[in-house]
């Protein structure tokens, strides 16, 4: 068993010595707070303050976000009257989706996950963890595929910022990206590309490995990357996270591609822990 350990760890790290990458290096701002719980109606006048805008965005973007009016048909507009009530709360902000029908932006409370419609707001600043003031309305969609069938949903019409997440506090700090390492045999589109760098960068910032820490303290280059395996009839993809000037990896991260859970492996008993939930 030791000596099949050390031959796993010996192939994992020449896969990544041999690879080449060049780096990029970005600039971002953000903070973090406790959330606030309360969810309570809003009038049309109250609404006013932040018609559908996001402001402190990572950039110091302008706070007006760009509506969407070819996405915006999607939604039922007798489902959006000006009588129907708005609600506003406090949230976390987990990750945007836009690879369906409707776009979609996941935000958790104290007690469930929410899934908003998110096809009116085109801003995609907001880091996950950060602390958001999200307003909706309970309105109606259409399910592709069923018939044009109405179904409950509900649809942002405003978002604000209000306190940044780890992930935003540590882009201020670290000032620069993670440096991806390319693998000729996967090819990923920008889109899932920037998914996979946002669950490691995710895992970077929250991780109690102690060599992850010390690279980010010292403000080291930490590279990964991207190789693909299969456990237990389960696809995953095995991010080897390494620090600049060291020779062997310093993490190897499985992220579960069905529904993006994340797990550190075990490599003395080459299984991988429980799911990676900070």
């Amino acid at each position: 068993m030791r000596k099949d350990f050390q031959c796993v760890i010996k192939y994992r790290a020449l896969l990544t010595l041999f690879a080449v990458a060049q780096f990029v290096v970005l600039s971002c701002t953000e903070t973090g707070q406790k959330l606030s719980y309360m969810q309570v109606p809003v009038t049309k006048q109250e609404m006013e303050f932040s018609s559908p805008t996001i402001s402190g965005s990572a950039h110091d973007l302008a706070d007006t976000a760009v509506r969407r009016p070819e996405l915006e048909e999607s939604i039922h507009k007798d489902s959006l009257s000006k009588d129907n009530p708005s609600y506003q709360q406090e949230m976390e902000f987990v990750e945007y989706n836009d690879d369906g029908d409707y776009y979609m932006l996941l935000a958790k409370d104290k007690d469930s996950m929410h899934y908003f419609v998110n096809n009116v707001i085109e801003d995609r600043s907001l880091n996950q963890g950060d602390v958001i003031r999200i307003i909706w309305e309970n309105g109606t969609i259409s399910i592709a595929g069923d018939g044009e069938t109405p179904a409950p949903a509900e649809i942002v019409t405003a978002i604000k910022k209000i306190n940044d997440g780890k992930v935003s506090q540590f882009r201020k700090f670290y000032k620069k990206q993670l440096t991806y390492v390319p693998n000729e045999k996967e090819k990923y589109s920008a889109y899932y590309a920037d998914k996979i760098y946002r669950s490691i960068e995710y895992y970077v910032v929250n991780t109690v490995n102690e060599d992850v820490k010390k690279a980010i303290s010292a403000k080291d280059d930490i590279m990964y990357s991207i190789s693909e395996e299969k456990r237990n009839a389960r696809s995953f993809l095995v991010a080897t996270i390494s620090v600049a000037g060291k020779r062997l990896p310093i993490e190897w991260l499985y992220i579960d591609q069905e529904n993006g859970k994340l797990y550190e492996w075990d490599g003395v008993k080459n299984v991988l822990k429980n799911e990676f939930n900070p």
